[in-house]
């Protein structure tokens, strides 16, 4: 057996000593070279994404001011009295629902915004009732309910029971 040209004594141990420092070399070639490039690399990529987000720029600009008077218009309506009424009566006239009470509103100031409480009673059917207060937050946006109690009566002269609903609707005053 020939004896390695290295100072050490036998070829694993030669074998082991190469693995080692070609280890210690690969990782000196990933710190100084590698890792630089690759991230440069992710710079350039930011700085594409960039280019292409600033060439889109107008266009986004549009649909967010779109949004923006979409987001405008669908937000609650300031308290007014007669107009929750009104709405409120075409509404019930449509869907045979007869508003019971009406009282006149609360004002509480919370955190210095002065926020209106109607709490209204109606009577009618169920579906009638809850399409009332779907139109109340979602289409009209007249308010939120932030009370709904539904229970039934028995009306003493025809002896039938009656379903209805109380209903607290929040406003904001401005």
């Amino acid at each position: 057996m020939k004896k390695p040209l290295s100072f050490l004594p036998t070829f694993k141990s030669h074998n082991i000593a190469l693995l080692i420092v070609s280890l210690l070399f690969g990782v000196v070639v990933y710190t100084v070279n590698i890792r630089r490039s690759v991230k440069e690399y992710q710079s350039y990529q930011q700085r594409k994404q960039d280019i292409n987000r600033a060439s889109n720029a107008t266009a986004n600009i549009r649909q967010y001011q779109a949004q923006l008077v979409s987001l405008q218009q669908t937000t609650l309506r300031p308290y007014d009295r007669e107009f929750l009424l009104e709405r409120l009566t075409g509404f019930c006239r449509k869907n045979n629902i007869l508003v019971k009470t009406f009282p006149a509103a609360k004002r509480v100031v919370e955190n210095g915004t002065a926020i209106i409480n109607n709490t209204i009673e109606v009577e009618g059917r169920y579906q009638d009732i809850a399409a009332l207060v779907y139109s109340i937050e979602q289409e009209d946006k007249l308010g939120a309910v932030s009370s709904l109690k539904f229970f039934s009566e028995k009306d003493r002269r025809t002896k039938a029971l009656r379903l209805k609903a109380r209903m607290v609707i929040r406003n904001l005053e401005l």
